[in-house]
């Protein structure tokens, strides 16, 4: 079992790993981030048990699931809440195009990945939101290189 404690800002409490499998004890924080009670999964698919919802956090409906396939019933927008162009799938691999932002709220530029493996190349930030520089890893095991949060002075700078 590997794992990675954080304790800048926003921070990730465990990350374990089996086949692309998050456990996420908690991720706090200000504005427009999420609060997640627990994410757990098989194959690379999470399976949320509970995301709360405030300013620029998503209200998810219901996320089910094959194998490593989000299937998302319905994500609600209004401030800083995601707007998903597209989520394509393989085996529990996310290739998201664009996620939008507004208040606090993650503009992804891209996710790509091989199995059950989320390689991120950038996650810009607003306020009180995960400003990731790397997410790199073997299988289904997070290792993250820079883990940062963004004050609302400096929201401007992320482009």
């Amino acid at each position: 079992m590997s794992f990675i404690t954080l304790y800048t800002g926003p921070y990730v409490q465990r990350i374990t790993s089996g086949v692309g499998v998050l456990y996420v004890k908690r991720i706090t924080s200000g504005v427009g981030v999420l609060s997640v009670k627990r994410i757990t999964s098989g194959v690379g698919v999470p399976s949320v048990k509970r995301i709360t919802s405030g300013v620029g956090v998503p209200s998810v409906k219901r996320i089910t699931s094959g194998v490593g396939v989000l299937s998302v019933k319905r994500i609600t927008s209004g401030v800083g809440v995601l707007s998903v162009k597209r989520i394509t799938s393989g085996v529990g691999v996310l290739s998201v195009k664009r996620i939008t932002s507004g208040v606090g709220v993650l503009s992804v530029k891209r996710i790509t990945s091989g199995v059950g493996v989320l390689s991120v190349k950038r996650i810009a930030s607003g306020v009180g939101v995960l400003s990731v520089k790397r997410i790199t890893s073997g299988v289904g095991v997070l290792s993250v290189c820079t883990f940062a949060t963004m004050s609302s002075k400096h929201r401007n700078n992320s482009d």
